[in-house]
């Protein structure tokens, strides 16, 4: 993570911060606090810290990643140099603000989906931004989600556009069954209305309806385990029976 962060703050500080060192001395020290403006699962705590201390400040927390904050909340206090605070800000508040948004979306989309199923997992995806997937992974595991794959090495995941360079969705299954390393993670993604995903034997394999509607997953042969696609709070509702 601290290669990480000194790279963001390399990026944002450049040559130096001109407007800081223009017009804060370099003796004036300072304090300030980072509070809640609405209720959060908050998550980038830990980054937020990290920040400031890089820049020589000191970083108390007074609320941590994972918990639920009010609006007046102090999260999080810095004292030291006032051109350090300044300078880590607007990073600080980008880690914080980013990763709490997550969270806690992750976690409202949980809480709604449990009350139908207390056996449902929210999953992320890889549609993640450049160079913050570690940060994005981690604040949907703290708002209680579930981080899935990190990257295309870390399972086996088979989505349309392979069924239709494999020919089929059974030869897809077939080539990726008969070269699978040890007892690597496998999935099959495709979309409801493919009829051949729900009449194809594949017991060692998870299905995953996307970019589909929740009905059409129910009027499926094969009941999916997962659905992806267009998931927001108002597309998660009770089924009808």
């Amino acid at each position: 993570m601290k290669s990480k962060l000194q790279e963001y703050l390399r990026e944002d500080i450049g040559s130096g911060d001109i407007t800081t060192e223009l017009l804060v001395p370099p003796e004036q020290k300072g304090t300030a606090k980072i509070v809640a403006k609405e209720r959060c699962v908050l998550a980038g705590v830990l980054e937020a810290s990290e920040v400031f201390m890089e820049l020589g400040a000191k970083a108390v927390v007074k609320r941590k990643d994972g918990t639920v904050a009010k609006p007046g909340d102090v999260v999080l206090t810095v004292s030291g140099s006032a051109r350090s605070l300044l300078t880590g800000e607007r990073l600080a508040l980008n880690f914080l603000m980013r990763m709490s948004g997550i969270a806690t979306v992750t976690n409202h989309l949980l809480v709604k989906c449990r009350k139908i199923n207390p056996g449902v997992r929210i999953a992320a995806t890889r549609k993640t931004t450049p160079g913050f997937r570690e940060f994005e992974k981690r604040a949907v595991s703290l708002g209680g989600g579930d981080p899935h794959r990190f990257g295309l090495d870390d399972a086996i995941l088979i989505k349309d556009n392979h069924i239709n360079v494999a020919g089929g969705v059974a030869e897809a299954l077939r080539r990726a069954k008969g070269s699978r390393p040890g007892r690597m993670r496998s999935w099959l993604s495709t979309r409801a209305r493919t009829s051949s995903c729900w009449t194809t034997s594949a017991p060692t394999t998870r299905g995953r309806c996307t970019g589909s509607s929740r009905s059409a997953g129910r009027r499926s042969s094969w009941r999916p385990r997962e659905a992806s696609g267009r998931t927001t709070s108002r597309s998660t509702r009770t089924p009808r029976t």
